[in-house]
């Protein structure tokens, strides 16, 4: 391995095992996948550069907690999971039902990537600034898009520094218990030095989704959990990762999740996981939204849903309200404008290319760590992608539900 190669693997993982140990965990993990089982360093080409990676980063980890590795479907996604775990089979079911209605609502668009960039100068690093929290994922502002090269990475290719969209494998770690769970929390702050900010935090919470490295996880069993559902977990978690994968970590956070709630809704008929929220769960806000979003705007025939009642969402904080109307907007776009939402997000993820890159001067740029799609561009892409009037037929399906009907 040359020199650039061992410098860009420090950075990967810092806290990474010597070569040889790496080696062995490889040859002692084995991942299944369509009937097959595989060493952890013998997995088929076809596969893809994706799922060795995954497998390479977490193979210590998955054997020193006596869990094990399932490979779903293409690749896209691998569970880590209890090696003794009963209910693997219906998890691997779920998540290969969430990508299909994925694939389904949000087809892969057509790839126009814009030319590439200069080289960034270097982001700052943990303790470089204050970082507001993000309990649920991170650090908020830590939260890269895919393409953008950073000083630490998920990299299948060492010195490259990015993976692009619709390529890296997510990972969801189904964790057995509080123990479990903050020995994964403390890997991550090893394996990145952008998340160790993180660490202590996210010990205090039950799950949490990250984007760089893809991965994700929930506590299946802990203490005094109550208004749980693991299957929820998988779904919602799920959906994150591929929304997030295919559209990049720049997408608003109304998108994001009004999204993932969505899809959870649709296989699961009711919504358990609310990420960034402390407080109790009543039994009743499982599967209301829509009831509720009827009773929000029954009254508002004429005041139409406006951009900063959602857009403005941001990281880190829950609020019932917004949410209702993410899930709303994300329902009417899937049942009533079939087909445009790839476009939308796609269109998204572009400006967000484009837009969040601050000129330091000497030719150098960098991202700007807590970037949101300003408002108004949202509202843009919003016309030109599902017509002017959408805001005002949201709205009405809001307001009407079952007996909404499009206008022709």
């Amino acid at each position: 391995m040359n020199p650039t190669a061992l410098f860009a693997l420090a950075l990967l993982f810092p806290a990474a095992p010597p070569e040889d140990d790496l080696s062995q965990a490889l040859a002692e993990v084995r991942v299944h996948h369509a009937g097959k089982t595989y060493r952890g360093d013998a997995l088929p080409e076809s596969i893809g550069k994706g799922p060795p990676a995954a497998v390479e980063a977490w193979a210590a980890w998955t054997l020193e907690h006596g869990y094990r590795m399932d490979l779903v479907g293409d690749g896209r996604v691998l569970l880590v999971s209890r090696e003794k775990s009963r209910k693997r089979g219906r998890q691997l079911k779920l998540i290969a039902e969430t990508e299909a209605l994925f694939d389904e609502l949000v087809p892969a668009p057509p790839r126009e990537e814009p030319p590439e960039p200069t080289e960034p100068a270097e982001e700052p690093g943990p303790g470089d600034g204050e970082l507001p929290e993000d309990p649920d994922g991170g650090p908020a502002g830590w939260l890269p898009e895919d393409e953008a090269p950073l000083p630490y990475t998920y990299s299948y290719e060492w010195g490259v520094g990015t993976w692009p969209v619709d390529t890296e494998t997510c990972v969801l770690f189904v964790v057995h218990d509080e123990e479990d769970y903050g020995d994964l929390v403390e890997t991550l702050g090893e394996m990145q030095d952008y998340l160790k900010p993180w660490v202590a935090e996210g010990k205090r919470h039950t799950g949490f989704v990250h984007e760089r490295p893809m991965v994700a996880a929930y506590i299946e069993h802990a203490a005094g959990q109550e208004e749980f559902d693991p299957d929820n977990e998988v779904v919602h978690r799920t959906a994150h990762m591929l929304f997030v994968r295919r559209f990049s970590s720049y997408q608003p956070n109304w998108a994001i999740q009004g999204f993932s709630w969505y899809v959870e809704m649709s296989i699961r008929r009711s919504i358990y996981c609310f990420p960034y929220r402390d407080e109790f769960v009543w039994a009743t806000e499982h599967t209301g939204w829509r009831n509720e979003l009827a009773n929000a705007f029954g009254g508002r025939e004429d005041e139409p849903l406006g951009l900063r009642e959602f857009a403005e969402w941001r990281r880190g904080k829950y609020d019932a309200r917004v949410a209702r109307i993410a899930y709303g907007l994300m329902a009417f776009f899937a049942e009533h404008r079939p087909g445009k939402l790839s476009g939308y997000l796609e269109a998204l993820r572009l400006f967000a290319l484009e837009d969040n890159r601050v000129d330091v001067g000497g030719g150098d740029w960098e991202r700007e760590l807590d970037y949101a799609v300003p408002t108004r561009k949202q509202g843009e892409l919003l016309g030109e992608h599902f017509g002017a009037d959408v805001l005002s037929e949201a709205t009405e399906f809001f307001r009407l539900g079952k007996k909404y009907r499009p206008k022709r």
